[in-house]
């Protein structure tokens, strides 16, 4: 798939900066604590449960008309839960304890786990993937559509049908996290209906840090998707999060826009669970760390 887009170019970091934030600088630090969760970002994510629970009912409607009742009954009670919700607008800003992680010494400081819902104090997915200095919307998704290895494709088979994510974002410690809202992708030719596919939800958080330049954050996992999953009529099952993590790096190292990269330790315990298994799945602990440039070819080394 390609991308025709007019861009206007972050330069990239200069000598003194990109040696500063080589990856033997780029000290990695987790600790849980409080975090600001807006009223905002509680509405806007029941606006989006709301509105993909009444899209599912409308396609299984659309594509079983003989199952017409059992869907309508599977879908009314959480519909008129999130409906209540918002009629009731009774969103207030409130704190959760999450897990977060600080990379380098001016830095980055991002949530090590998804959130989603109305209810934001639940952790969700590992984030296992961070691009930084050329990381923009435009830049990340020109590298992954046009991918020699894998090239990849939006996941909007059925409009907003995966649901969108969250992660708290910040360039300064003393600063409130900026919540932002995921945009998913899938290996082009995988379905979001069924069998298996490998996806990952990008966090763009479209400033510099005049550290680590334009970042972003990933979330990989490979899943076997369902049409029908017993009650619930779209699924999906986590079969891994390193595979995934993986594919999404070779892609955009083959790309052949990845100055640099490394490993570096990133939570990886769901609550309750043991150590590196979240949702019941295996997790190495480990996350990649990519500096990207832009595919444009504007630099001495093209």
């Amino acid at each position: 798939m390609a991308v025709i887009a007019l861009v206007i170019s972050v330069p990239l970091l200069s000598p003194e900066k990109a040696q500063a934030n080589s990856p033997e600088n780029h000290p990695v630090r987790h600790f849980t604590g409080p975090v600001l969760v807006p009223a905002w970002v509680q509405r806007t994510a029941a606006q989006d449960r709301l509105h993909l629970l009444r899209q599912k009912r409308d396609l299984l409607m659309a594509a079983q008309p003989e199952l017409a009742d059992k869907i309508m009954a599977e879908y009314r009670e959480k519909i008129a839960f999130y409906t209540e919700v918002l009629k009731a607008d009774d969103f207030k800003d409130y704190h959760i304890e999450a897990e977060q992680v600080h990379i380098g010494s001016h830095s980055i400081y991002y949530t090590g786990r998804t959130f989603t819902h109305a209810n934001m104090s639940r952790p969700k997915d590992p984030v296992n993937l961070v691009f930084y200095d050329q990381a923009s919307r435009v830049n990340v998704e020109y590298q992954l559509f046009n991918s020699p290895l894998h090239a990849w494709d939006t996941d909007l088979c059925f409009d907003i049908l995966n649901d969108p994510h969250w992660v708290g974002m910040k360039n300064n410690a003393r600063d409130n996290y900026r919540w932002v809202r995921s945009r998913g992708y899938n290996i082009a030719g995988e379905h979001c209906s069924r069998g298996i596919r490998h996806h990952v939800r990008v966090f763009y958080h479209n400033t510099s840090d005049g550290h680590f330049g334009t970042w972003a954050l990933g979330s990989a996992h490979r899943e076997k998707v369902y049409y029908f999953n017993g009650s619930d009529f779209f699924g999906h099952t986590v079969l891994g999060w390193d595979d995934a993590e993986r594919i999404v790096r070779d892609s955009l190292i083959a790309s052949g826009r990845v100055l640099s990269h490394r490993s570096i330790s990133c939570p990886a315990r769901g609550k309750g669970e043991p150590r590196n298994t979240v949702q019941g799945v295996r997790h190495d602990g480990l996350c990649s760390e990519m500096r990207l440039r832009t595919y444009r070819s504007t630099f001495p080394d093209d």
